[in-house]
């Protein structure tokens, strides 16, 4: 990476790659309680919602004003946020790991 670069770009580097690392990890999670609470088990903060159409077909919704929503979001943005901000001055290169399995594994 080039270190002429401005720190706030470096900032945003760090900050999408830590967003979309925490989205990637956390959001099955979400949607594996969401889809339980719309399904099977009446659960609280279920912000997804079922619509069933007069000849029975249904499709899944979301209200994308539900304080569940804005809150994972939110929480997402505020960690990803700290990370960046520590992270702001490391200019090295996201990178594949050294170590790689071998042929026939």
């Amino acid at each position: 990476m080039d270190q002429n670069k401005p720190v706030w770009l470096n900032f945003l580097r760090h900050f999408w790659m830590a967003f979309y690392s925490l989205n990637h990890i956390l959001l099955p999670f979400l949607l594996i309680y969401q889809f339980l609470g719309l399904l099977a088990i009446d659960l609280p903060g279920i912000f997804l919602y079922k619509n069933v159409s007069a000849d029975g077909s249904w499709w899944v919704g979301i209200y994308w004003t539900h304080p569940v929503l804005i809150s994972f979001l939110g929480i997402l943005a505020i960690a990803a946020l700290g990370y960046a901000f520590l992270r702001r001055h490391d200019y090295r290169d996201y990178r594949d790991s050294d170590i790689e399995s071998q042929p026939g594994f």
